[in-house]
């Protein structure tokens, strides 16, 4: 049982997408990273229900991609900082840190997908479609 199933009320009555969303919109920004990628599995699942176990790691992989919440919002506030002038030699070396960190996450992102794409022998923008990935806003 995921921590969203049980979450839910046990009936069995069907719940709305306009529900759903809205349900979602409360989460925090880790909830939602997490909700996302576990429908992404969802999909993933319904799509192929058994998924070999190579491309089941990739899927893990690729749902890990993004910084957890806390980071990805100091990682913003630094960046307004910087943007501003007022940064000290301290935050940013934070910054550099955190930068390298979303590189790293990003760049292992791409090559589980790339790999999948490949294991699949789907085209790239096909598999992120198929996956249901949107581009993220860093915002």
């Amino acid at each position: 049982m995921t921590r969203w199933e049980a979450r839910m009320p046990s009936t069995h009555a069907r719940v709305s997408k306009d529900e759903l969303l809205k349900a979602a919109e409360r989460l925090n920004l880790a909830e939602l990273n997490d909700f996302v990628a576990e429908l992404i599995d969802l999909r993933a699942h319904r799509i192929a229900p058994s998924i070999a176990p190579d491309e089941a790691v990739l899927l893990e992989e690729i749902c890990k991609g993004l910084l957890p919440e806390e980071k990805h919002v100091r990682y913003h506030v630094l960046r307004k900082k910087l943007e501003r002038g007022i940064l000290t030699k301290k935050e940013h070396k934070e910054l550099l840190r955190l930068s390298d960190e979303s590189e790293n996450r990003n760049a292992k992102r791409m090559e589980a997908l790339l790999n999948l794409s490949q294991l699949r022998r789907l085209p790239l923008n096909a598999l992120v479609d198929q996956l249901g990935i949107t581009p993220c806003t860093h915002e």
